[in-house]
Order: C-alpha cells, then structure tokens, then sequence
C-alpha cells in the first residue's frame, strides 16, 4: 500500500491545533506561576471618640455653688476651684458618638458635660454655656465642629439638697 499523504489543508489544520495547544499550555502554565500567602492580622480599635486624662473617683468639686432657685457643682479630674486651671474630665477626641450610663441618684436634677473654664453663674444649663445634657440624653455626638473641647461634668440639684456618690461608665 502506498504511503499516505497528508494534503495541504490537513497540514495547516495540524499547525493550527498545535500552536493553540502550546498557546494554552503556556496560559495555563502562567497562571500557576505564583502564589501569595496573607497571614493574619488583628486590625487597631477605632479612635476614641472621647477620652479623659484620669479615671475612678473625681476629686471633691473646687466649685459649689447655688442660687435662690439651683445648686451646682462642677467635677473635673483636678478639682481646681479656678475653672480657668481645671484639668478637664473629658476630651471631644475624634468624630462619632460615644454614650454615658449613668443612674443619678436622688438629688440630683441633671448631669451634664460644660466646657472646661467656663465660670457658671445660673446653673448648668446656662444658656449658651449649655454643652451636652447627659440626663436628657446621653449619647454625646461629637463632629468637626467641636472635636478638641475639653469639658467638665457640672452636676444640677437643688440648693440645700445633697447627693450620693454614683459612677458614670462611657461606652464608643
């Protein structure tokens, strides 16, 4: 029998599938080149929404003060009776929302958080000396616009009254 031959057609066909055979070898060659291993990582908390330069029990309030209709005294972390050199009890750090708990005990008609230094005359709630009323609401919202405030609890009660000892816990 006589040797086959292969036509032309049949040649470039077998051209053709081989060079799409080695085209895709190589493709899938280089897809398996390299690998990358990502180890494990344990990510930074947030930013503090608030903080404070001391913690546990507050000195005794340098300011106590009342008028014929409101008592109030002012807590900081240093309990200076000189607003203007008190070390504050709280920084506006970063923006976000941090929230107080807190139960305040009989006596007590209000806490809030005032800017630190500011002299009260009327009560805590002093028109525009007013900060954040933490008894009508505690969840502190701190935005650009007052990120850095250092501010002080100012405790509102009646002249006369007196109040125990309670803890107020911050959670952001």
């Amino acid at each position: 029998m006589p040797p086959r031959r292969f036509s032309k057609h049949s040649i470039r066909l077998l051209v053709v599938v081989g060079v799409t055979l080695a085209v895709v070898g190589g493709a899938v060659a280089l897809t398996f080149e390299f690998e990358h291993t990502i180890p494990g990582t344990t990510f930074p908390a947030a930013a503090l929404v608030v903080r404070s330069a001391c913690s546990g029990a507050l000195p005794a309030s340098g300011i106590v003060s009342s008028s014929p209709t409101n008592a109030w005294a002012i807590f900081s972390c240093s309990g200076d009776s000189t607003p203007t050199q008190a070390t504050p009890a709280i920084l506006l750090q970063d923006v976000g929302n941090a929230t107080a708990s807190f139960t305040a005990p009989a006596g007590v008609t209000d806490v809030w958080l005032i800017i630190n230094g500011l002299a009260i005359t009327t009560g805590c709630n002093q028109g525009h000396a007013a900060g954040f009323n933490l008894t009508a609401n505690p969840v502190v919202r701190v935005t650009s616009s007052n990120v850095g405030e250092q501010l002080n609890y100012c405790i509102d009660g009646a002249p006369g009254s007196s109040f125990t000892t309670f803890t107020i816990s911050w959670s952001q």
